[in-house]
């Protein structure tokens, strides 16, 4: 049986990022004022370029903020490799990913450029939507 939701049905199409060049300090005040564990890092064309989450913030804001570095930026902390998703991943599919991979949340990437991010709430919201609704996902 092929699955009739994809990450597209699920995906968040307004999310905050951060710029490639952007200093860390504003990466820190961007993850707190949306209250989230990580960001896509994106250049002017919207490409993805790395993903950076408070993990890899505070591993580096430890030595910065006492030699008071106050040059670094989010590509000197990012995850230059991240994993993404095409927005016709199946949810299913992306669910079983997620079981494995340690990613909380996922670039969606269509035509290489960013078009919204995923994560692990968004499919288990979903996934507990389809259970109470006894839906196949």
């Amino acid at each position: 049986m092929p699955h009739k939701h994809q990450v597209r049905d699920i995906m968040q199409k307004q999310y905050p990022h951060i710029e490639v060049g952007s200093p860390l300090t504003n990466t820190v005040d961007l993850l707190r004022e949306f209250g989230i564990t990580g960001t896509p890092v994106v250049n002017a064309r919207n490409q993805l370029k790395g993903f950076v989450s408070e993990q890899d913030c505070i591993r580096m804001l430890i030595s910065a903020s006492y030699f008071c570095d106050t040059t670094l930026k989010v590509e000197d902390v990012m995850s230059n490799e991240p994993l993404s998703v095409s927005p016709d991943m199946g949810l299913v599919d992306l669910a079983q990913q997620m079981v494995k991979a340690k990613p909380k949340i996922y670039p969606v990437v269509e035509d290489d450029r960013v078009i919204g991010v995923v994560s692990r709430s968004d499919v288990m919201a979903a996934l507990a939507t389809a259970l109470k609704s006894c839906v196949p996902v």
